[in-house]
């Protein structure tokens, strides 16, 4: 991963990097060092939190390896905070636990990444008049990304 970084890098001379979330975050923080390109992290999930989360109904030996992550990825995150030329978090709470981790509280920008709920009702709202007309109906309205660590697996099974 790195030495393709590094010909990125070279080869776009880019003025800026801006990496989203661990984990890998720490090998471009690096190259952005290396290279004296400033580099913006947007760290919008607590990766460190997940890993444990979602390994709660496994076994043993899962639930140990789950924890073993979790501390690599919060000195990952640990170094990523101090290093970072600036850090965007969606939540006022996690830029306060990044102050309180080490990093600069003037370095961290909250830019919230809600859904604007008077335009899902616009939207939803034709959508499910739409399907009443033809007789169906919406069970579910599921705003956000889908990934193993949003653990959608009840909500879809439901």
């Amino acid at each position: 991963m790195i030495p393709r970084l590094i010909r990125i890098i070279r080869r776009w001379r880019p003025n800026v990097l801006h990496v989203h979330d661990l984990p890998g975050s720490l090998p471009y923080m690096l190259a952005a060092k290396l290279f004296g390109i400033p580099i913006i992290v947007d760290l919008h999930e607590d990766w460190p939190d997940l890993v444990v989360l979602n390994t709660r109904r496994r076994g043993i030996i899962s639930r140990i390896l789950a924890r073993f992550v979790a501390i690599l990825l919060k000195l990952e995150e640990r170094v990523v905070l101090m290093g970072a030329d600036a850090l965007v978090t969606v939540l006022e709470e996690l830029a306060e636990e990044f102050a309180r981790m080490g990093a600069d509280p003037y370095k961290v920008v909250v830019i919230h990444n809600a859904a604007d709920i008077e335009e899902m009702d616009r939207e939803v709202g034709d959508l499910i008049d739409l399907k009443k007309e033809e007789g169906m109906g919406i069970r579910i309205v599921y705003v956000g990304g889908i990934g193993f660590h949003r653990d959608l697996r009840h909500p879809f099974s439901a």
